[in-house]
C-alpha cells in the first residue's frame, strides 16, 4: 500500500466504503438487529469526504464520522531545537511521527494529516502522573461555556487546546509541574495567554504552522476571557481552589500583559523560563529547582530593561 497510495483514488475508497455500510444496514435491518430511527444514515448520500452516521445510543444520538487513512512510514520527525521527548516519555515522539498519514481532500487528491500523531501523543502524555488530562477536560468545559462568542461559535476549539496542553508538557518537563490540579490548570493557562496576546500557536509537530487563524478582534475577546479566569477562578467554576483572590486582582512588575505582548517573531521567550515568570504573576510558582529559579530571575532581569516600567 505504501508504493500504490498515490494511485488510490479517495474517492473510489469512499464509494466502496459507502456501499459496504449501506449492504451491512440493509442486512441487520432485516435481521430485526436496527429498531426504526437507532440509526441515520441520509449523510453518506453526500459527496463528502468522509462517511457519517448517526446512531442512537439511549438517550442521546452519537455521530461517527469514517475517514479513510493511507499509512506511509517515514523518517521519525527530528524537530528543530527541540529537545528530543522533553517532558513526555522516552520515545513516544518517535513512535508517534514513524508513519505519515494521509486523508481525502477531494475524490482525486489526498493531504497530509497529524490527527493520529497528536492522538497519539496524547495517550503518552496520560501515561504520566498528574492531572494533565483533567486540567485539558477543566478548559474544555470553560470553552464551551464561557469562552465561547455570543453564537455559540467561539474562535478556541478543543483541538487549539489540545496543542496548548502537548507545548506545557514539554515546556514544564518536571513532574512537580504537575503535582495538583491548581497548578496543572494554569501551566496550560500561560500558554494558552501568550498564544492568544501574540495571535500565534504553534502546531506542536510542524511549529511553523500558526493555528490562530481567526480574526484579530476575536482572539482580543477571547484573551480577555481567559485572563479573566486566571486572575479569578472562583468566578467561573463550580468547585474551587487555591486561595481567594482579591477583587482588584494582582499585577506584577513588570506588568502582565506587558509580559504577554512581548514581541514573539523570534521565538526567544518560548521557553521554560518565560513561562515560569508568568506563573509567579499568577502566584501559583512553587518549583524548587534551583537552576530553574535562577534561568527564571536572569530572564526577568533582562525583561525589565526592555520593556517600560509599570507605575
Amino acid at each position: 500500500m505504501e508504493q500504490g497510495a498515490r494511485c488510490l483514488a479517495p474517492g473510489k475508497i469512499l464509494q466502496h466504503l459507502k456501499e459496504l455500510l449501506v449492504s451491512a444496514i440493509v442486512r441487520c435491518q432485516r435481521r430485526f438487529l436496527l429498531q426504526p430511527g437507532d440509526l441515520s444514515a441520509e449523510n453518506l448520500q453526500e459527496d463528502a469526504m468522509e462517511l457519517s452516521l448517526l446512531i442512537r445510543g439511549g438517550w442521546k444520538t452519537v455521530r461517527f464520522d469514517i475517514v479513510p487513512v493511507v499509512r506511509r512510514y517515514q523518517e521519525p520527525l527530528r524537530l528543530k531545537g527541540r529537545q528530543g521527548d522533553r517532558g513526555f516519555p522516552e520515545g513516544s515522539l518517535r513512535k508517534a511521527t514513524e508513519e505519515a498519514h494521509f486523508i481525502p481532500a477531494s475524490p482525486h487528491c489526498w493531504r497530509s494529516s497529524t490527527h493520529i500523531p497528536i492522538l497519539k501523543l496524547l495517550q503518552a502524555v496520560d501515561t504520566l502522573k498528574g492531572p494533565r488530562l483533567d486540567s485539558l477536560r477543566l478548559l474544555d468545559q470553560l470553552r464551551s461555556q464561557d469562552w465561547g462568542e455570543e453564537d455559540g461559535k467561539g474562535g478556541l476549539t478543543f483541538n487549539h487546546l489540545k496543542m496548548v496542553l502537548l507545548w506545557s508538557t514539554e515546556l514544564f518537563p518536571s513532574p512537580e509541574d504537575w503535582q495538583d490540579l491548581e497548578g496543572s490548570v494554569y501551566r496550560l493557562v500561560v500558554v494558552l495567554l501568550r498564544c492568544l496576546a501574540t495571535r500565534r500557536l504553534p502546531h506542536f509537530l510542524h511549529p511553523e504552522e500558526n493555528l490562530f487563524q481567526g480574526d484579530a478582534s476575536d482572539l482580543a475577546s477571547l484573551f480577555c476571557k481567559v485572563e479573566s479566569f486566571a486572575w479569578n477562578p472562583r468566578r467561573f467554576l463550580r468547585f474551587h481552589f487555591g486561595p481567594p483572590v482579591p477583587t482588584g486582582g494582582w499585577q506584577g512588575e513588570p506588568g502582565t500583559r506587558a509580559l504577554l505582548q512581548l514581541p514573539a517573531e523570534d521565538g526567544c521567550y518560548w521557553d521554560t523560563a518565560y513561562f515560569d515568570i508568568l506563573l509567579s504573576q499568577f502566584q501559583v510558582y512553587r518549583i524548587q529547582d534551583s537552576t530553574r529559579r535562577s534561568a527564571m530571575t536572569q530572564l526577568l532581569s533582562e525583561i525589565q530593561r526592555e520593556i517600560p516600567q509599570q507605575s
